[in-house]
């Protein structure tokens, strides 16, 4: 029996997210499919029994070798926000990359893309922090949004911290402003 967790208004360019029992999958929608001319899609499915993510993604028509990462080995899970626009001019980005941050190797995974650059919508990231939310509600892997979920910060690696509230930037992070709560200063710690 299927059941879809997301029965809100989201466009068609938003991908499949249902539970199968203790199975949990996201998969690109048919119409991000079809924009893609049937060449790329990414089916990411994440069982509770089993404590593991396995991601397949098929590019043409080929599905390369499934990811598979145990529980145990991810640290968290997070979102990049698009980058502000230099000029005026210039249309913002509006698309949200969900990842996985493991540890022991530390490394970057990505889960899916949210978001269009056929749409100035902001339900994009909407959709991208519900589904983050979901998957930490599903599996209890903590997602990166402090004023969100209470976690230990003496769990991040990471050295760049937000003094407004106090969120932790991830090391790639390309922001000069805090994404989560648009804060100017950030704290350096050694």
């Amino acid at each position: 029996m299927k059941s879809y967790p997301f029965r809100t208004p989201f466009y068609a360019l938003a991908p499949n997210v249902w539970i199968e029992g203790d199975e949990l999958y996201i998969k690109t929608s048919f119409e991000q499919y079809f924009r893609s001319l049937f060449s790329h899609c990414r089916i990411v499915h994440i069982s509770k029994d089993r404590k593991i993510v396995e991601i397949k993604i098929k590019k043409w028509w080929r599905w390369k070798s499934p990811i598979r990462i145990p529980f145990r080995k991810i640290d968290f899970i997070d979102l990049t926000y698009p980058k502000i626009p230099k000029h005026d001019e210039d249309n913002p980005s509006n698309i949200y990359d969900l990842f996985l941050i493991t540890k022991d190797p530390f490394s970057r995974v990505n889960l899916f893309r949210f978001g269009s650059i056929y749409s100035a919508s902001q339900i994009y990231q909407e959709m991208a922090v519900n589904c983050a939310e979901f998957i930490t509600q599903f599996t209890n892997i903590r997602f990166g949004l402090r004023n969100r979920f209470e976690m230990p910060l003496s769990d991040f690696k990471d050295k760049y911290i937000c003094t407004a509230c106090g969120h932790r930037l991830h090391p790639d992070s390309e922001f000069i402003l805090c994404p989560y709560c648009g804060g100017k200063e950030i704290r350096i710690e050694a």
